[in-house]
């Protein structure tokens, strides 16, 4: 077999961490990372030697459709050339199968091994797929040796989003060792499907046209979606996510807490716009649908933002400068008087904003806007902006379990 060699130097250490290991290397990109070049892509979970000979590689980054212009450019493409096949998106942990060091081995995309999924995924194995064992431990068949093969493991006690019937393992792919290209070929699925019983992911026909590819999946129930393969226009392989809009919304609530939870991050993250989501959940290890949830539940909250905004400079027009307003008796008769002028500011926020104001707490005064728009109070608001990267950890930390 021969292995492609990373320069093991030349990785970023601030994108990626690079773990040595009982004598391997493991390199996976920080949670925060949102940015890609396509020399990264290929650097999302890898095991190497300690001189960067790849021994187990799982699938290169890909992204989700909307997140990369250029794949979603060359994916519309494909499809209009026909050149674009459709599997089941499994909503599962991803399984990597290699024959390393003269036997089978196994691991998860995060891990060297199985972790916490060691005496189920090896059950499961026993009872449902002997043959996979076996099948890994001789390193002289090519579609062992020079390739990691790529499974998806789900069960009914490890529900992520989509609910299966029963524990299975089902074949998705593999990767070639000494390119780096993910390989999904019919012949390869057929043999895995021989040698251990492992199903591959279903394909599925889909109708012409982009519009109505994209309106069947973002239709599906019960479903995460799908995974397009095709080839880019100089012959690369590549894979793109087409979602669910029922998948988006449920992981998406679980990412955030719902829109209580994503009106609590817009808040802290400083979020001001859709535009500054994707970055801004990415820099906390939010991902794309957790950013397409938040999208849609926060359009409301940047409505009010934006109206908070403009009231609070309408209570400034209408008290003048903080000089004219004289003792706290008179500052509250003046700013009672003038707030009945304007029907925006009749709720008693804002002669609360308004006291603020007379108080030279402007900041306070604010605060007690963004209050308001997560119904919280304004001690809490105060206590979380003091806070805010203990807030967000503890936030997140509250989330249901995502996928390993």
């Amino acid at each position: 077999m021969t292995a492609l060699r990373i320069a093991l130097d030349s990785i970023d250490r601030h994108s990626f961490k690079v773990s040595e290991l009982q004598g391997e290397v493991m390199i996976q990109p920080h949670r925060t990372k949102h940015r890609w070049g396509d020399e990264e892509l290929a650097w999302r979970s890898l095991v190497t030697d300690p001189e960067g000979r790849v021994r187990s590689a799982a699938w290169p980054k890909f992204f989700n459709h909307g997140e990369h212009a250029g794949h979603d450019a060359e994916f519309a493409r494909a499809l209009a050339a026909g050149g674009v096949e459709f599997v089941e998106k499994i909503d599962g942990t991803l399984l990597v199968a290699d024959a390393r060091r003269g036997g089978a081995r196994l691991r998860t995309r995060g891990q060297p091994g199985l972790g916490e999924f060691e005496a189920p995924v090896r059950a499961l194995i026993a009872r449902r797929y002997p043959g996979l064992l076996t099948w890994l431990s001789d390193e002289r068949d090519p579609h062992v040796g020079g390739l990691s093969l790529l499974f998806e493991y789900v069960a009914p006690d490890h529900t992520i989003v989509v609910r299966y019937a029963e524990p299975a393992l089902v074949f998705i792919g593999a990767v070639d060792k000494a390119t780096l290209a993910p390989r999904w070929d019919a012949e390869l699925a057929a043999r895995v499907e021989r040698q251990t019983g492992i199903r591959p992911a279903p394909a599925h026909a889909l109708p012409s046209g982009l519009d109505a590819v994209l309106g069947h999946v973002r239709a599906l129930r019960g479903r995460e979606g799908l995974v397009a393969r095709f080839r880019d226009a100089a012959g690369r392989p590549r894979l793109l996510k087409l979602k669910s809009d029922e998948f988006v919304r449920i992981h998406g609530q679980r990412a955030t807490l719902g829109e209580r939870g994503a009106r609590r991050l817009a808040l802290l993250l400083d979020i001001r716009s859709e535009a500054d989501i994707a970055p801004a959940f990415a820099r906390v290890g939010l991902d794309h649908e957790a950013a397409t949830y938040a999208a849609g539940s926060l359009r409301g909250f940047f409505a009010e933002l934006t109206a908070g905004e403009e009231r609070l400079g309408r209570v400034h027009e209408l008290l003048g400068p903080p000089g004219s307003w004289g003792d706290r008796r008179a500052f509250v008769d003046h700013a009672t008087l003038q707030l009945a002028t304007d029907r925006a500011l009749s709720d008693s926020l804002w002669f609360r904003v308004a006291l603020k104001l007379h108080e030279r707490r402007p900041d306070e005064a604010w605060r007690l806007v963004l209050a308001s728009l997560v119904d919280e109070p304004v001690a809490t608001v105060r206590a979380w902006l003091a806070e805010r990267e203990a807030t967000v950890a503890a936030l997140l930390a509250a989330r249901a379990p995502a996928e390993e």
